[in-house]
């Protein structure tokens, strides 16, 4: 994807994120979900926005977000790889089950850095800690304890 591409769709991303109800912000963000929702996801999900005459409004600041990918472009992150030496514990989601990016990003980040666990959180979709939190924090639980292995 291109930076002008990619500026362009966080742009509009952020510039549409505005919803007439409560019920329109679930509708839209239970695709990034695979967990029926309730209100734990009610309450995950509304510090992320602000109401403002009666609207749900992202909170994410269109210039901090496009600052962000401009950095990217510019320096990609795949560049400080080597300089990670802590232990380092990457939860991933496994929806969709064929992902090539991601799966050659997991390539990228195992082969740099050397003290990293990898794991895909079965049944979850882009924030895992959304769909199966209980797992999540198990696994960082275990991992804290030092119960892993280092791959």
């Amino acid at each position: 994807m291109t930076k002008e591409k990619a500026l362009l769709g966080w742009e509009q991303y952020i510039e549409s994120s505005k919803y007439s109800s409560w019920d329109e912000v679930v509708k839209e963000y239970q695709n990034y979900t695979t967990k029926q929702w309730d209100t734990s996801l009610d309450s995950i999900i509304i510090s992320n926005f602000k109401k403002e005459k009666g609207n749900f409004i992202l909170k994410a600041d269109l210039f901090s977000v496009l600052a962000t990918i401009k950095a990217f472009y510019k320096e990609p992150c795949s560049t400080t790889y080597d300089n990670i030496l802590c232990p380092v514990l990457l939860l991933h989601a496994t929806i969709p089950i064929i992902d090539s990016s991601r799966d050659r990003g997991l390539h990228q980040i195992k082969k740099n850095i050397n003290t990293i666990k990898v794991k895909g959180i079965k049944n979850t979709k882009h924030n895992v800690h959304w769909d199966i939190p209980n797992s999540v924090a198990n696994e960082i639980l275990l991992w804290k304890q030092g119960n892993y292995k280092i791959y």
